[in-house]
């Protein structure tokens, strides 16, 4: 597993200007209660430009492949597009979405989604990413852990 992360991370190149001014997408949190507690959002933290305008609703990790689209979309151009979604954490889970069609005349298609969550596992307890780490260090499992290789290539 750890030969495989390594040479993943050796394959991966750097974005150039085209890919930063093009290809990211940048995020900001906003303010809200937490557990009884109002915590404020990032242009309120000191040093954030009060007319920063970019944010996310949500504190989530996760990876989103998008397919291609048909070249000859049969559903019209505005039919959404397929996605595979990986969710890293919090709630980790796997997530297709993809464009039906509608029952009935006609050729309009809507999103649908299938889910899988591992919360929604009654009989599984899923460990914090910590109690994950703090457990395979415990009983000597490396694979999880950065080795020198895979560092040095990120």
């Amino acid at each position: 597993m750890r030969d495989e992360v390594a040479k993943v991370l050796q394959c991966l190149k750097p974005p150039d200007e085209h890919d930063l001014r093009n290809n990211l997408v940048l995020g900001q949190y906003t303010g809200s209660d937490v557990r009884g507690e109002f915590l404020q959002g990032y242009r309120e933290e000191p040093g954030v430009a009060e007319d920063s305008r970019k944010r996310l609703p949500t504190r989530v990790t996760e990876v989103v492949i998008h397919c291609k689209r048909t070249p000859h979309p049969v559903f019209g151009l505005d039919a959404p597009e397929n996605k595979l979604i990986i969710r890293i954490q919090p709630d980790e889970g796997i997530q297709m979405s993809f464009g039906l069609k509608e029952p009935g005349a006609g050729f309009k298609a809507k999103e649908v989604k299938m889910n899988f969550h591992y919360a929604s596992l009654e009989e599984t307890q899923m460990l914090t990413a910590y109690e994950r780490l703090l457990h395979d260090a415990l009983n000597g499992d490396a694979t999880l852990f950065a080795r020198t290789d895979a560092v040095e290539a990120c």
